[in-house]
């Protein structure tokens, strides 16, 4: 069975999924009677599940990056998928790891969306939106690798989500607010107050700089320089401008820095200075909860 072929299942079904341990830790209760958090990974997506029996020798048997069967029972409860009663065991088969790490295959109409998105940015935009994607044959890896990318969070690894699916969620949010909110007889119209090429390329830059905090090789992890974050973050803006030919004036590299970095560095005290900033995080944030419920 496959990690998202177990919501089909009964409440209450016994399973037997194989799958890559990708996060480990150890829980402690009041009555300190500990118990292992496991996450494992395939191919579909992942899930995390306790196993509470054992300890000792699930503590040290069972590692990041062991290929593993599990057997457990499903349980539904306040529509969240749990596995009770879960048993591990060494897989015995000869299995590729590479055949379990996530990979998101994009639909012809979300890459065409994507493209023409691109394509109706002013000039200095666009060079800039096309050098961090690779669009247009710019660069192979990183247009297969922004196309394949499984949206990973740790509350909902299906790969139905993947990042330009996800960006493209966020384009059209912003897209949406402005037309049918801001730009109504209630408000002035946004050109006065909103560059809305240089936000739409803000937020494919930040989708691109959420995924630069995980670790994409078979085990999808949280990278452990998350500390150094914002100073990877603008250093990686900078080079692309530069890759670019220079389009963008410092300026707005700073604006696109802090716009794209601002709740996405360590320390969450940075606030948005600018509409535009507001739009971009509740834009993320709407998409964020419909791929949640919908996903």
């Amino acid at each position: 069975m496959k990690i998202n072929e177990i919501k089909e299942i009964e409440d209450g079904s016994l399973l037997n999924i194989i799958g890559l341990i990708t996060n480990k830790d150890v829980v402690r209760e009041n009555d300190d009677n500990p118990y292992i958090l496991f996450t494992i990974q395939d191919a579909t997506g992942n899930i995390t599940f306790p196993v509470c029996n054992s300890f000792e020798y699930n503590n040290q048997s069972f590692n990041i990056g062991d290929i593993v069967n599990v057997e457990g029972t499903k349980r539904d409860h306040r529509n969240k998928i749990e596995l009770t009663n879960v048993d591990l065991s060494k897989s015995r088969d000869n299995i590729d790891i590479n055949i379990l790490a996530p990979s998101y295959n994009a639909p012809n109409e979300v890459t065409g969306y994507f493209i023409d998105k691109i394509n109706s940015l002013e000039e200095k935009y666009k060079k800039i939106a096309i050098a961090a994607t690779g669009a247009f044959g710019s660069n192979e890896k990183r247009w297969n690798d922004f196309i394949t990318y499984s949206f990973f969070d740790k509350n909902n690894g299906d790969t139905k989500k993947g990042l330009i699916a996800h960006t493209v969620g966020v384009l059209k949010a912003i897209d949406s607010i402005i037309e049918n909110y801001i730009n109504t007889p209630l408000f002035k119209n946004s050109n006065d107050s909103i560059n809305k090429d240089r936000l739409l390329l803000c937020a494919i830059i930040d989708a691109i700089m959420k995924v630069k905090k995980y670790e994409y090789d078979t085990v999808i992890s949280r990278k452990e320089t998350l500390l150094d974050f914002e100073v990877i973050g603008a250093n990686y803006i900078d080079d692309i401008n530069k890759e670019s030919g220079n389009p963008l004036a410092d300026d707005e590299l700073q604006i696109i820095k802090y716009s794209t970095l601002y709740y996405n560095g360590p320390s969450g005290d940075n606030e948005a200075k600018t509409i535009e900033d507001v739009l971009l995080n509740c834009s993320d944030e709407i998409v964020g909860k419909v791929e949640s419920i919908t996903c």
